[in-house]
């Protein structure tokens, strides 16, 4: 097995997601910074500009045209085409109570799953589940 180490992140990188076609890896951090490299030789291709929050989950669209979806912690929700830096959508999960525990992304539908963790319930784990699209 060959092992591949890229300092990608000033915080831990705390998202990972690689595209259907095995050539690209995108990454996210606690420092709010999401990375596109080409896969697996991790060179990087392109900083996304203006997430700013944690990383909670990446996702990539489908095709090679895609875009590279963010969801944060806090409930941000950025989307970028491959080949731009600018967001092609920004927006808020709705009546977030809480942080972001875990998601999952769904390509077909180019969505987000997600598990909030209510700050009145820490013990409990996660509270519900939603589609973010």
């Amino acid at each position: 097995m060959r092992r591949r180490r890229k300092q990608a992140h000033e915080k831990a990188a705390q998202a990972l997601a690689i595209h259907q076609s095995g050539n690209w890896l995108a990454s996210g951090g606690g420092d709010g910074q999401v990375h596109l490299f080409s896969f697996p030789k991790l060179e990087l291709i392109q900083s996304f500009e203006g997430f700013g929050e944690s990383v909670a989950e990446l996702g990539f669209g489908p095709g090679e045209d895609f875009c590279v979806y963010a969801l944060g912690r806090l409930g941000k929700v950025s989307a970028w085409p491959r080949k731009k830096k600018e967001p092609l959508f920004e927006g808020r999960v709705e009546k977030l109570n809480g942080q972001i525990a875990s998601a999952a992304f769904y390509a077909e539908k180019e969505c987000f799953a997600l598990a909030q963790q209510s700050p009145f319930e820490k013990e409990h784990g996660t509270v519900g589940f939603e589609a973010v699209n």
